[in-house]
């Protein structure tokens, strides 16, 4: 089966202003981080390829990984990961610093999604449309490494799993979902 891994982004410092969220860079606690997950995948896979959003956090958090994997082919950058990510179809940087990115993902998760997100299970079909024709272009002895945000992870890992994410359980730095696409089959686990 070929694999995908769709993964939050490695530790940054916290958001100070949530309009230059994305000027938040890896900090080294998370660049070690990543590097360890690229060590770990290299025990099972041969060969990596690495899609990221467009915002550098999520760029250094790739490139860490590939270290690995003695690789330095280009990360792929996709807005399908970020900016604006699966959810959003209009301008919701208002809605971000008025309910904050936890407020975002409960809306989206209880089925209220404020204006400009997709429903939950819209967005969860771009994500997993995208993973799919990306990770068909490879083998199985690749690993397929999607880099994003907590805002674009957490509802679909809440649509796929049931977990739900609020204030006092969000989604942890490099977590996210290993998916295996077979022939009519589908595995999904948390990570």
């Amino acid at each position: 089966m070929k694999t995908a891994f769709v993964i939050r982004h490695s530790n940054r410092d916290s958001v100070k202003n949530p309009l230059n969220h994305a000027e938040v860079l890896l900090n080294a606690e998370g660049e070690k981080r990543a590097r360890e997950f690229g060590k770990k995948l290299a025990q099972d896979y041969q060969k990596i390829r690495i899609y990221s959003s467009p915002i550098e956090r999520c760029i250094q958090t790739g490139k860490c990984i590939q270290e690995a994997f003695d690789d330095d082919s280009d990360v792929l950058l996709s807005t399908v990961l970020g900016e604006p990510g699966p959810y959003v179809f209009g301008d919701t940087a208002e809605l971000f610093v008025k309910l904050g990115t936890v407020g975002v993902v409960e809306g989206i998760e209880n089925g209220t999604p404020p204006p400009f997100n997709h429903k939950e299970e819209e967005g969860a079909k771009i994500m997993l449309d995208f993973l799919r024709a990306e990770t068909d272009k490879s083998d199985e002895i690749t690993a397929n490494v999607f880099i994003t945000h907590d805002a674009c992870i957490a509802p679909v890992i809440h649509c796929f799993t049931g977990e739900y994410f609020n204030k006092n359980h969000w989604i942890e730095f490099l977590g996210g979902l290993k998916i295996q696409f077979g022939e009519g089959k589908l595995n999904i686990k948390r990570i």
